[in-house]
């Protein structure tokens, strides 16, 4: 037979599982599952410090981020008043400048027309004589006759004046 199977070594067997199981028992109960237990609690306070940390970083950046969004805002709401005054200013001087363009433009045809007007009437006489000895000179060569002088004078004033009036 073999010695697994014989009843009379069955209770030494038996009596020597319960020490085993025993002294295992003890041994794990009083210093392994407690230094595992230890390790365990440990861990979960680092892992629960980390996740409180990590929130309170979150919360940080989410603040963060709106005062650099507030701050963008503000700056870009700044830079648009800016450029508006800017706008305003440039539009201001561009039409300022063109006024007193505008007004030295002026003044300068009226000086240039007062000129005009003034050696018209120095060379009104001189530009008559020609025009009239012209007429008189082309009647004769032309038409072969003679005018008076005063009824042709008298004419060519007039066109002259109205000449130099609407000049």
């Amino acid at each position: 037979m073999m010695p697994q199977l014989d009843f009379s070594t069955y209770p030494s067997q038996i009596f020597w599982l319960f020490i085993s199981f025993a002294v295992l028992y003890f041994v794990m109960h009083f210093f392994i599952l407690p230094a595992i237990a230890k390790v365990m609690a440990e861990r979960q306070a680092v892992l629960a410090e980390g996740e409180n940390q990590s929130a309170e970083i979150k919360e940080n950046i989410a603040k963060e981020i709106r005062e650099y969004e507030a701050i963008v805002s503000k700056a870009r709401s700044q830079a648009k008043d800016i450029l508006e005054d800017a706008q305003l200013l440039a539009k201001q001087d561009r039409l300022s400048k063109l006024h007193d363009l505008d007004k030295r433009l002026s003044e300068m045809f009226a000086e240039k027309d007062a000129k005009v007007q003034t050696i018209l009437a120095e060379h009104k006489k001189g530009l008559e004589e020609i025009v009239l000895r012209l007429v008189l000179l082309y009647n004769k060569s032309i038409a072969g006759e003679s005018f008076s002088n005063s009824f042709t004078e008298k004419n060519i004033k007039s066109a002259i004046t109205r000449i130099v009036k609407k000049v």
